[in-house]
C-alpha cells in the first residue's frame, strides 16, 4: 500500500533536518537528484536547485553562505501543486501546533499565508499553509551557527 503524500513528505523533512550539514552533496545524496547551480544567482552566490522528478515536493533549493558572509544554510521545499498536503495532517502528525510561533501574511496572493516556525537547538523548520485552504506552499530549513559570547 502506497504511502500518503504527508507522510513521504515527513520522511524527506526528517531526513534531510537529520543531515549534520546542509550542502548540494548531502542533499543530492537524500533526494538522488543532481542540483545545479542557480540561474539567477550571481557568481559568488552559493544557490544551487533541482527540480524533483516525483513525490509531495516539485522544486528543491539550497542557499549557502559564501565566504564574504556570517555562515548560513538555507534550505526550500516548494510542495508539487496538486498533491494534498493539508494543515491537518501537519497537526495530526505533531509537526504544527498552538506552542509554534505563527506569522501571517495576508498580501500573499490569492489568500494570504500562514507560517508556522519550529525553533530548534540548531535550526529552524518554517512551514508555510495558504491562510485559506489551509495547504502546504514551502516548508524552509535555517540553520546558523549560534553566536559566540565576546571573547570566545
Amino acid at each position: 500500500m502506497p504511502q500518503s503524500p504527508s507522510a513521504t513528505a515527513f520522511q524527506l523533512l526528517d531526513a534531510i533536518a537529520a543531515l549534520p550539514d546542509l550542502n548540494q552533496a548531502a542533499l543530492e545524496g537524500v533526494t538522488g537528484v543532481a542540483m545545479a547551480h542557480s540561474p539567477t544567482a550571481g557568481p559568488s552566490d552559493r544557490y544551487y536547485e533541482a527540480l524533483l522528478p516525483s513525490g509531495p515536493f516539485q522544486r528543491l533549493e539550497l542557499r549557502q553562505s559564501n565566504a564574504a558572509q556570517p555562515r548560513f544554510a538555507l534550505v526550500f521545499l516548494d510542495a508539487r501543486p496538486g498533491v494534498p498536503l493539508s494543515g491537518a495532517d501537519f497537526r495530526k502528525a505533531g509537526r504544527i501546533g498552538p506552542t509554534l510561533a505563527i506569522s501571517v501574511n495576508p498580501h500573499v496572493p490569492p489568500e494570504g499565508t500562514t507560517t508556522y516556525e519550529d525553533r530548534r537547538k540548531d535550526q529552524i523548520v518554517s512551514y508555510e499553509f495558504t491562510a485559506d485552504s489551509d495547504v502546504l506552499r514551502t516548508v524552509k530549513l535555517e540553520r546558523r551557527p549560534a553566536r559566540q559570547p565576546a571573547g570566545q
